[in-house]
């Protein structure tokens, strides 16, 4: 099986997840439209989104870095820099239009000296506070330094002690279950830190699985759809109640699976592989960042000029397909090219 296989059934479940998040961020602003047919993803579709999120990136941050980080044959200012740049200029400009919204909607937000410092520096969720940037979905972004931040710790102690690298991923899974439980309100310990641990370094070992020779492809796609199987059975017959264990811990199992299946089985790396899904996957990162402050201004617009009779569904259709075009050019014209930019240090 090709790497690039892999990666493509990776990006397109990505991509439709990322849709899945969008639904549910913007059901309000759009009162439910489409409710008959989106109720899943208004109920579940931040859940999953997060979740597969954190061990997408896990994932493919393995496939790409491990090998660079453990032999430190890229500097900790490279590789944090190859992260930062791409998504930074959206990071800002999500935050400023959000914040010039607040302006009109609610001023006294804008004078927060602590939710302004935070955004600023992208320490506004888990490091020391678990306040919410003003583009309110990329607190995910702090979280996912701090995990990116924690993986080149542990490629650094896997250069001195090479046996440490599974474990420490595997401490990490299990730390972050406790987080999720625990919900301490310390530094570095928040839930939403431990959301980002447990998903994110369960990619890392996914990973690990994939790139293990000694794996049987044909009996861990059996094993995954198998899983799957049984758990969509079981939800079908009684809702998360029915299980024993935490419906975070099911989740969790959910996205691993459909990572699995969409590493392993060819007819699904076919579909996810489909020109418009491939489309939206190469600007998900975009679609995340602009989502919120779109839908938000979108919303005040219609309220300024009284277009309220418009049916929002059809208000819903135009804002898709405004943040897809919004989405393209901020791939192309900043995305793209300071991702290459980075690369290129």
């Amino acid at each position: 099986m090709e790497m690039q296989s892999r990666f493509t059934g990776i990006d397109g479940l990505r991509a439709l997840f990322c849709i899945g998040l969008v639904f549910y961020h913007i059901n309000e602003v759009f009162h439910s439209a489409f409710d008959t047919l989106l109720w899943p993803t208004y109920q579940f579709g931040g859940y999953f989104g997060n979740y597969i999120f954190f061990m997408v990136s896990g994932f493919l941050m393995s496939f790409s870095y491990k090998e660079k980080v453990i032999s430190q044959t890229i500097t900790f200012s490279q590789y944090i820099s190859r992260r930062v740049y791409k998504w930074l200029p959206m990071y800002i400009l999500t935050n400023v239009m959000m914040m010039l919204y607040f302006c009109f909607k609610d001023i006294s937000q804008i004078f927060d000296f602590k939710k302004f410092l935070t955004t600023a520096l992208i320490l506004p969720s888990g490091w020391f506070s678990q306040d919410t940037p003003y583009n309110q979905p990329l607190w995910f972004v702090s979280v996912l330094m701090i995990c990116y931040i924690l993986y080149y710790a542990v490629g650094k102690l896997s250069y001195c002690f090479s046996a440490v690298y599974l474990p420490l991923c595997i401490f990490l899974v299990f730390w972050g279950m406790v987080l999720e439980v625990k919900a301490w309100d310390v530094p570095f310990l928040y839930r939403i830190c431990g959301e980002g641990y447990m998903n994110f370094f369960l990619g890392v070992i996914l990973a690990e699985i994939v790139m293990n020779p000694k794996i049987n492809k044909k009996y861990a796609l059996i094993f995954n759809f198998v899983s799957l199987g049984l758990i969509a059975i079981i939800i079908f017959m009684g809702g998360f109640k029915m299980f024993p264990v935490d419906a975070r811990w099911i989740v969790t199992l959910i996205c691993g699976n459909l990572i699995c299946i969409a590493v392993y089985e060819k007819h699904i790396i076919k579909l996810l592989s489909l020109r418009f899904i491939q489309r939206i996957a190469q600007c998900s990162l975009s679609i995340y960042m602009w989502h919120v402050p779109l839908a938000r201004w979108f919303h005040y617009i219609e309220s300024s000029f009284n277009l309220s009779f418009i049916d929002d569904r059809i208000n819903m259709i135009i804002y898709l397909f405004l943040l897809f075009g919004v989405a393209q050019l901020s791939y192309r014209y900043l995305e793209s090219v300071l991702g290459k930019a980075a690369a290129d240090k």
